[in-house]
């Protein structure tokens, strides 16, 4: 996927997304890969820079446009944008010569003035009549180490900024904290002083190195840094997302060592890219992982079943106790049990059943339960954290339903589909569904009891499918159902 699906953005003319890139690894490639997939969409962006650009970097947008006198230089920006899309807008050159029409090729050396804060955030405010998009910013640097760790200054981040994207290279791991492979290597040694104390689970202290020889990086330290106040997340603005990005992933064992990284991180972590961006023009970004969400739905009054449809037991279980149960093993980092017209007896059995897993439940009731399963669904995504990236909609009648098929329902958001639902013989069915965060608000204006079907089968075309087994999404919905099971 590339990363504008990856994120994702929902892009509006005029309503910028102002995107900071910071750390080290394929700033500048990730950057100028983001801004061709928002141009090739049909939309505008503006990149830029609030450090130094070398002058290799013009090559990568299709105009280039000059600050001059501290002016924002508008009717070039909005002729360049009208012509290509995107624009990358620059200041001064710092070294000796150049053209100023940036006619005349620069020296590859030649390194180019960034733009102040102030003037980035004066440009967020010109964005609605330059019909922009989303304004990128390369707000750091790292001299082209894979990884760095800020020092006081660093890194400049416009306080505009609606998302932090946090780069690191790979390539880093296993590497000795130098200046060979680190930028600002003594201040990572600092900043890695608090290592042992930090939250996230500290590996086995290796064998003791020969005298003076550097500490190497590992996987804890390179998940420590990206989140650490004063590494990766550093003047991350109040309101701003953040994103990481684990870069140079070019080959199975550094995607391994991505996904090494992303264990590391505590349950409410910010989504993490994985990929080689620079490395693979097409699809850089090969997984993207966040926290996501699992929804039971046992809110109904079973009418057609004639008494609690959730309470009765199936193959030897209270169904849904078998259904928590299976949510609870698919690996989602919420679990949301949404009840309705028999709420008490639900959370009876569940306490009961589970023991101490109970305390790992968010149980909401639906009042309005009796007008239909959508208001069970907008209930659920209401409730969610709102870390939470995707959810999977789950019915509790399902009784073979197993974790298995739920882990490669959510994989398939990891691999970039926005909404993913079972298929038997190739035909998609409606339960268990995945839901993109983005997807959300489409899923709340449904109603009755149709449930999420409807948002299925309207963008049918876009929907991922995991072929399965009819068994597995048999559904129990009359006392005969439960009789052919006995």
């Amino acid at each position: 996927m590339d990363l504008l699906t990856a994120l994702p953005l929902d892009l509006h003319a005029g309503v910028p997304h102002v995107i900071s890139f910071v750390g080290g690894g394929g700033k500048s490639s990730a950057l100028f890969g983001l801004a061709k997939a928002i141009a090739d969409r049909g939309h505008r962006v503006i990149s830029t820079s609030t450090t130094h650009l070398g002058a290799e970097q013009l090559a990568l947008a299709p105009s280039v446009v000059r600050v001059t006198n501290n002016s924002l230089p508008l009717p070039q920006l909005a002729e360049a944008l009208a012509q290509h899309n995107h624009c990358l807008l620059i200041g001064a050159a710092i070294s000796h010569a150049s053209d100023a029409s940036l006619k005349t090729p620069m020296p590859a050396e030649m390194r180019l003035k960034g733009l102040p804060i102030p003037m980035i955030d004066e440009l967020v405010n010109h964005c609605a009549q330059l019909g922009v998009s989303a304004l990128l910013v390369e707000a750091d640097g790292s001299k082209r180490r894979p990884i760095k760790a800020p020092a006081t200054y660093e890194p400049a981040v416009p306080t505009a900024t609606t998302m932090l994207i946090t780069v690191m290279g790979l390539d880093a791991v296993g590497r000795p904290i130098t200046e060979d492979f680190v930028h600002r290597p003594e201040l990572l040694r600092q900043l890695l002083h608090e290592y042992s104390a930090s939250s996230l689970p500290v590996e086995p202290a290796p064998p003791a190195p020969a005298l003076d020889a550097p500490m190497r990086l590992t996987p804890s330290m390179m998940a420590h840094l990206l989140l650490h106040p004063n590494g990766g997340a550093k003047n991350l603005p109040p309101l701003a997302r953040h994103v990481l990005l684990l870069n140079k992933a070019e080959s199975p064992v550094l995607l391994a060592v991505a996904r090494l990284i992303r264990q590391q991180f505590p349950s409410d972590a910010p989504l993490c890219l994985m990929g080689a961006v620079g490395f693979a023009p097409q699809n850089p970004i090969q997984e993207r992982w966040a926290p996501l969400g699992i929804a039971v739905l046992a809110a109904g009054q079973s009418r057609r079943m004639g008494r609690s449809k959730q309470l009765s037991t199936a193959d030897g279980e209270i169904m849904v106790v078998r259904a928590v149960r299976v949510a609870l093993a698919s690996g989602a980092e919420q679990t949301v049990v949404v009840t309705g017209a028999y709420a008490p007896q639900v959370e009876e059995q569940l306490r009961a059943a589970l023991g101490a897993d109970f305390t790992r439940l968010h149980l909401v009731h639906n009042p309005d339960w009796a007008s239909g399963q959508a208001s069970s669904v907008r209930c659920a995504i209401q409730n969610f954290a709102p870390h939470i990236a995707a959810a999977a909609i789950m019915p509790v009648d399902q009784p073979f339903l197993s974790p298995l098929l739920l882990k490669q329902i959510f994989q398939r958001w990891r691999l970039g589909a926005q909404m993913v639902a079972p298929a038997v013989q190739s035909q998609m069915r409606g339960a268990p569904a995945l839901f993109d965060r983005t997807m959300w608000d489409e899923l709340a204006t449904v109603d009755g009891d149709v449930g999420a079907r409807v948002v299925l089968r309207r963008y049918a075309d876009a929907v991922s499918t995991v072929e399965t087994s009819a068994l597995q999404l048999q559904d129990i919905d009359t006392p005969e159902d439960l009789a052919r099971l006995a």
